[in-house]
């Protein structure tokens, strides 16, 4: 899964993005308590390990009874609480060269901890307008040492999505804030064991693929191979091989079929009809591959913040990395964001980093756009039409 350096890519993706379908799930409310217990189950904590739970404020009671939870294994918890001011403070105040410095203190707890929790990022996404891609690439910077260090301790990690809908996001973007949280709770708590065996051949068909075609009604119309790449069904599971290969993370919620793109195989056109990005929502998105590089991309409203995302990064960030179909029945897709990856018939194509899931793209740079209304078609078979799995 995401290595630690990724989920802060990740993390401060997801603070910036935000949005519900109008036909959001009104679910019931579920029990916390039970999803903080199956995220330290998925751990396999043991008596005497060491835990650190990093939160926000307005996630600190969910960080409480994950606590608990690690107390009732036998484990050891510290939470490490971060805030909307405090955050804000570092973009707006704090420069670049110190925002690239590693914390030792930081270090130290990752030389001794065995297990880390980590909640959804800032409760207000206005802490963002602060802030540049710049100074968040360097503190990408600051935490490759950590994230090459949680590796050789073959540690393992849970991130947790609860939180990330919070009435001031709801705000930013005009959505109904308790459809939102309700549709992400929900797949929360979805039952993956129910769609196990069409993920499964969904897998099977997509890994090592000569031919992948995806289209969209909106203008996608993108082909790839897979060949020699291995397709995996995420879920939320950790296994002995995910840590010893140093990439022993999990997500809640978690549902997914993915597989890294062969990173010169790709031409053709991906548009995203909207993307929430920096507070902003991008219109018609556009991006243009040819062999596997990002040759033009453009939008209709709103580029700047994902031309200033992009190109405040290095490496290899401008190459295809990555296809992803969403298996999770429960729940709406939201049609502007990151969120939408896990939900059942909807396909994320990744550009930038993959080289931890078996690509060879190095950077600090990961992005991905979620299509709804999709259809793929993998080695001749249709496996997804008009954003429903057929297979």
């Amino acid at each position: 899964m995401k290595t630690c350096a990724q989920l802060l890519i990740v993390l401060a993706a997801l603070a910036c993005t935000a949005a519900v379908g109008a036909g959001a799930v009104r679910a019931a409310e579920p029990d916390l308590n039970l999803i903080a217990r199956q995220a330290v189950e998925v751990l396999d904590l043991q008596p005497g390990e060491n835990v650190v739970i990093h939160t926000w404020r307005h996630t600190l009671e969910f960080a409480e009874m994950l606590a608990r939870e690690v107390y009732r294994a036998g484990a050891l918890p510290l939470i490490v609480m971060d805030s909307d001011s405090l955050y804000a403070f570092r973009l707006a105040e704090v420069p670049e060269e110190t925002l690239r410095l590693t914390s030792k203190l930081a270090l130290g707890l990752v030389r001794n901890l065995d297990a880390e929790i980590v909640l959804a990022g800032p409760g207000d996404p206005a802490v963002f307008a602060a802030g540049s891609p710049a100074k968040l690439a360097a503190i990408s910077e600051a935490d490759r040492p950590l994230t090459e260090l949680w590796k050789e301790r073959q540690a393992r990690g849970m991130y947790i999505n609860h939180g990330f809908a919070t009435p001031q996001r709801a705000a930013q973007y005009g959505v109904d804030y308790e459809q939102w949280r309700d549709s992400v709770l929900a797949a929360i708590g979805a039952d993956l064991d129910a769609v196990s065996e069409q993920a499964e051949r969904l897998r099977v068909l997509l890994e090592d693929a000569e031919e992948v075609v995806v289209t969209t009604p909106q203008g996608t119309d993108l082909v790839f191979s897979t060949q020699g790449r291995e397709a995996r069904f995420w879920k939320a599971a950790i296994t002995p091989e995910m840590v010893a290969e140093g990439e022993g993370w999990a997500m809640l919620p978690s549902g997914s079929v993915a597989c890294t793109i062969v990173e010169t195989s790709a031409d053709g056109t991906v548009v995203a009809p909207q993307v929430a990005l920096w507070g902003k929502v991008v219109r018609n998105l556009l991006w243009q591959f040819e062999s596997g590089r990002l040759v033009r991309y453009s939008a209709d409203v709103n580029l700047e913040p994902f031309a200033e995302y992009l190109e405040g990064a290095s490496g290899d960030k401008d190459r295809i990395a990555s296809i992803t179909i969403g298996v999770i029945p429960e729940g709406e897709p939201t049609g502007l964001g990151l969120e939408d990856w896990m939900y059942s018939g909807v396909v994320s194509i990744g550009i930038g980093r993959n080289l931890d899931d078996g690509g060879e793209n190095d950077t600090d740079f990961g992005w991905s756009v979620s299509l709804t209304g999709t259809t793929v078609v993998i080695d001749g078979t249709v496996a997804v039409q008009d954003g429903e799995i057929v297979i």
